[in-house]
């Protein structure tokens, strides 16, 4: 009695909650930053670029350990890729290993953030310095690779010489060890259509 009060409000989040991760400053500038928000601190991410090249792209693991992104280098014009631990932040950002004249055409972190797959190789996030290619028993073209919510099989559209497509399934072990590749859909022929749902879980959804 005669004392002063307040009444407050206090929600409660059950179960575990994804960071944000965003930009901050103008795409092809110095001043170009990644950011974490995970609801209680909003911390800048340390991501080196090499002296001259700007920062492209990233992406993040379903389980928010792990970040890879993009650099571009101006002369002669490449990517290079860079793998940054987001459970122990003073760990160094490491670079993936990439061929010569690399270009990034599909980067994706498995839901577990055990393997990267970038353009038409996977690696493992243990070892970034060694990859393999997608398919590896055939001289063909990989897009659009997306893992499946298990982390263990990686679904990729397969371009067929003269055009068509089908898309197809392997397996990958937590080292980054690719299987024989199985088809999932026939074979079409360019001006059919084919393409892959990139928001599918525990399997594909195909688009004719």
């Amino acid at each position: 009695p005669g004392g002063e009060f307040a009444v407050a409000r206090l929600d409660v989040v059950m179960g575990a909650v994804r960071p944000l991760f965003y930009y901050t400053g103008d795409f092809d500038t110095p001043e170009r930053r990644i950011r974490r928000h995970d609801f209680l601190t909003n911390v800048e991410l340390d991501r080196p670029v090499p002296a001259g090249s700007r920062l492209e792209r990233f992406a993040t693991s379903a389980n928010g350990e792990w970040l890879v992104y993009v650099t571009q280098e101006p002369a002669p014009i490449r990517h290079r890729l860079w793998l940054r631990n987001l459970v122990d932040l003073s760990t160094p950002v490491v670079e993936v290993a990439t061929p010569a004249g690399f270009f990034t055409s599909a980067l994706e972190l498995s839901p577990d953030g055990m393997l990267l797959a970038f353009t038409d190789r996977v690696a493992s996030t243990a070892t970034p310095t060694v990859s393999q290619l997608i398919e590896p028993f055939a001289p063909v073209s990989v897009e659009r690779p997306h893992f499946a919510s298990n982390s263990r099989q990686l679904y990729y559209v397969e371009l067929m010489s003269g055009g068509g497509r089908r898309i197809m399934r392997t397996d990958v072990t937590a080292s980054g060890a690719v299987g024989a590749p199985t088809q999932m859909t026939p074979d079409y022929m360019v001006a059919e259509g084919l393409g892959i749902d990139p928001e599918e879980v525990s399997s594909p959804t195909f688009t004719l």
